[in-house]
């Protein structure tokens, strides 16, 4: 009777190592299996003078659709959001091509009650160049205390992350106004455990404001 069992007990742990490394052991990434799901862009066309140097956005991202936890590892391993900029003027040269004198545009992108944030800021005179502002770990796993909004709790099959775009130029006369083009995406990595499941993830991106 000990030897049967003994041997029921090592077919059940070899069961679930093999269906662990099933969903988790991939060659090709380093956090093995998974699903890697983006949202559609959110564009905001926003006009800055030397009298209103400043404007904000506020976004919603929202991921759905995450397994149900059946293994020790979170169900989600990866989070970010970028956003693109373009800058013209609103009459030729419109400027943006390396050669055009244009002000300096700093863009900021945080999570709502986050220390963290995504900073930058377009190149001096004659510039700009590309500019991207990028933030990771939008759907942080909650700590002890912490409460489902600001956070992600351990197991959830949904999660919201509240985030704030703030544009500022930092130089007023004698530019002209111009025109601040943003583009945001949000990503995430979700676990592939288990492989087989009715829901697959989502991750939606809304305008809140204004």
């Amino acid at each position: 009777m000990i030897v049967r069992w003994s041997r029921l007990a090592f077919a059940l742990a070899s069961f679930g190592c093999n269906a662990r490394e099933g969903c988790w052991t991939d060659p090709t990434t380093v956090h093995g299996r998974g699903d890697n799901v983006a949202s559609e862009s959110v564009s905001n066309e926003l006009r800055l003078s030397a009298d209103d140097l400043r404007a904000r956005v506020e976004l919603r991202a929202t991921l759905s659709g995450l397994p149900e936890l059946w293994q020790d590892d979170p169900n989600l391993t990866h989070s970010a959001a970028v956003t693109s900029v373009r800058l013209a003027y609103e009459q030729a040269p419109l400027g943006y091509d390396g050669i055009t004198q244009m002000p300096r545009v700093s863009v900021s992108l945080r999570v709502v009650g986050a220390a963290r944030q995504g900073l930058a800021t377009s190149s001096a005179f004659p510039g700009p160049a590309a500019l991207t502002a990028k933030t990771e770990d939008i759907f942080p796993l909650c700590e002890a205390g912490q409460t489902a909004g600001s956070c992600c709790e351990y197991g959830a099959t949904e999660c919201v992350a509240e985030l704030t775009l703030a544009v500022e130029r930092l130089d007023a006369a004698p530019f002209p106004p111009v025109t601040v083009t943003l583009s945001t995406e949000s990503t995430a990595r979700v676990s592939g455990c288990p492989v087989e499941r009715d829901t697959a993830a989502q991750i939606e991106l809304e305008q809140v404001s204004p």
